[in-house]
């Protein structure tokens, strides 16, 4: 009984993060110089607080939740990963929308939102190829 409570407790936790790191990275992918000091501070706190709270969900449970994870193909390490390349971005205008997009791409497929990319994009043919010289 305890194993079984261990795994939906921790599945809540993933499922809270996803959604919270999915609505941080749609909402702040594409804030640019543009737009304002304020709003990239929001959007890089944002970005920063969905990665931390994936990296602490990811290295915070059990092997059970571990096990839940790698079942529906959430990657959460990854997802943090590019959630922080994408807070790195935030309030330049050295990246192009490419680039942006394909970080974007990197953290709906580590976290199992791919339903909506095109094939190249969720096979990942594209994927990585970012850098500062696309912008």
């Amino acid at each position: 009984m305890r194993w079984i409570s261990s795994i939906l407790s921790g599945a809540i936790d993933i499922r809270q993060a996803r959604i919270k790191a999915l609505q941080a990275a749609e909402q702040n992918a594409y804030v640019g110089v543009a737009a304002g000091d304020e709003r990239v501070t929001e959007a890089r706190a944002a970005l920063r607080d969905a990665a931390d709270t994936l990296r602490s969900v990811s290295r915070g449970h059990s092997r059970q939740v571990r096990l839940y994870c790698r079942l529906f193909r959430y990657d959460l390490e990854a997802a943090a990963s590019a959630l922080i390349r994408l807070h790195n971005m935030t309030g330049y205008h050295g990246y192009s929308s490419e680039a942006r997009k394909l970080v974007l791409d990197d953290i709906f497929v580590s976290l199992g939102a791919r339903g909506h990319l095109t094939a190249e994009r969720d096979q990942g043919k594209s994927k990585r190829r970012w850098s500062a010289k696309d912008g």
